[in-house]
């Protein structure tokens, strides 16, 4: 990260000093998410980690569809089984509605790889499903991309 804000950093620390910009570098590093494109699959990752909150996921959503959306169906791998937050049913509902109002995500295909009896968010996943998504439950990674690789365009 340092390298990429590079010229950021040593402009900011001449204005603000070396503490505060290790506050900024900190907090840039502390996204509790990552999103990856595996191109040879065509599959987007999404690997959460930690507390991971309802504006977090909404944030999530809108970089996909800005920054990732190509007109094809989504294919999204999204790792959750390092998250340690859970949702309210209310943030789940919210959530939910949200992703089901996005076009980019009417027909997409969702692999979501969770724990052993880690709490679902079934809220999100019937909401959601609402566009039209196919929204599948998996325990490991393989399964996943492969379920997803496997699903017609």
């Amino acid at each position: 990260m340092v390298k990429c804000y590079g010229r950021f950093v040593a402009n900011a620390m001449k204005v603000i000093g070396f503490v505060s910009i290790c506050f900024i570098i900190r907090v840039v590093n502390a996204m509790p998410f990552k999103i990856e494109s595996v191109r040879h699959l065509g599959v987007l990752k999404v690997i959460y980690s930690g507390a991971v909150t309802l504006d977090e996921r909404i944030n999530v959503v809108h970089s996909l569809c800005v920054d990732h959306y190509d007109s094809t169906r989504f294919r999204i791998y999204i790792d959750a089984r390092l998250v340690d937050y859970q949702l309210s049913v209310a943030e789940q509902e919210v959530f939910g509605a949200y992703i089901a109002s996005r076009e980019e995500f009417k027909d997409a295909l969702v692999a979501v790889v969770v724990n052993d009896g880690q709490v679902k968010n079934k809220n999100i996943i019937t909401k959601s499903s609402k566009s039209g998504q196919i929204i599948n439950i998996f325990d490991n990674e393989d399964d996943a991309l492969q379920w997803l690789v496997s699903q017609s365009v």
